[in-house]
């Protein structure tokens, strides 16, 4: 999957801001040091090969993720309306606010997957949700 040297770096770039990830994020799903990304994405040092399948899994639930939303428009009060998670529901595996703002926002510009259609947010108000179960307090950050 990725190039080796700045294409790859570049390429890791794209990947990662495509996730709604930061490096910061993504150093935490790696179980990687910061200076490691940094330098990736720099193109100073190649992208080890774990780290394109680490992030073709990403893709896979990033691409559920949308699917998840697109089928979670209902309505409410007789307007169509989507709630956007917060964070994600499993304590267990970390996605930040900006996970599901990068789903919306696939969602929106027509690049999810394909047997999503984008129309399905025409006319939608959106809104930030809590995953059942959690307080706002008990969010990290």
């Amino acid at each position: 999957m990725g190039a080796a040297g700045v294409a790859g770096g570049v390429e890791l770039a794209v990947a990662r801001d495509r996730l709604g990830l930061s490096q910061s994020d993504l150093t935490r799903v790696l179980g990687v040091g910061a200076r490691s990304v940094r330098r990736w994405e720099m193109g100073e040092d190649l992208v080890p090969a774990g780290v394109w399948e680490t992030l073709d899994a990403l893709r896979a639930e990033h691409d559920e993720t949308v699917r998840e939303l697109s089928a979670a428009v209902r309505v409410v009060d007789g307007a169509a309306v989507l709630e956007v998670p917060l964070h994600g529901g499993d304590p267990a595996v970390f996605r930040p606010r900006a996970w599901f703002v990068g789903a919306v926002r696939r969602l929106l510009d027509g690049s999810g997957p394909e047997d999503v259609d984008p129309a399905v947010l025409d006319g939608v108000a959106l809104r930030w949700g809590l995953p059942e179960g959690t307080s706002a307090a008990a969010l990290p950050g």
